[in-house]
């Protein structure tokens, strides 16, 4: 199966001067990017959440509030939203915003969580997936434990509801945050 999966690592490697699979878009068209000034994400001592780093109009961040307390039960205000252009573009500003604290994911973790860590300058602490839960105790408060419950990439391994459970009340009691990369989750066919 390989060989049909070749063509991408042929788009990787390419020398084309504008080839988005190689991640080299031409970069006159976008402005000169700063994390935490130029698009003023931040953390605040004050709440807590992350200031969006570009105003999103219309009607998007009311319709993500409504279905986050539909689907999974959480109720945001709508303003504590910031829309993103992907998982990726996500997980990049979140680790801008944790860039001063524990970064931590099960090892092996999706290579983009860690390219961005590596990007921001940032350590990360990997955990081994034998009795990952009992490594989160040593978390220092105010982490970020990054990780996809369903169909991880990688591990392809999906979190049963005990571990879900078990990981949310740890988290609580020891005051980390969870990034729950959840791509594959429409996936899940498991009541």
């Amino acid at each position: 199966m390989s060989y049909k999966l070749n063509w991408l690592n042929n788009l990787a490697s390419s020398q084309i001067k504008h080839n988005l699979g190689a991640g080299v878009p031409p970069m006159n068209l976008y402005p000169e990017f700063s994390p935490g000034k130029t698009y003023g994400f931040e953390q605040t001592a004050s709440n807590d959440r992350s200031l969006s780093y570009h105003s999103t109009a219309g009607f998007i961040k009311d319709v993500a509030a409504k279905v986050l307390i539909e689907n999974e039960g959480l109720d945001f205000d709508s303003e504590n939203i910031v829309i993103t252009n992907g998982v990726q573009e996500s997980i990049a500003l979140t680790v801008a915003c944790f860039r001063n604290r524990t970064l931590a994911c099960i090892d092996p973790s999706y290579p983009g969580f860690e390219d961005a860590v590596s990007a921001f300058g940032c350590n990360i602490l990997k955990i081994p997936t034998d009795n990952w839960l009992v490594s989160l105790e040593k978390l220092p408060e105010g982490s970020l434990f990054y990780l996809s419950t369903d169909f991880s990439n990688p591990l392809g391994y999906s979190l049963s509801l005990e571990e879900r459970l078990q990981l949310t009340a740890l988290a609580t009691k020891n005051k980390f945050y969870i990034f729950d990369d959840a791509t594959y989750r429409p996936f899940n066919l498991d009541p």
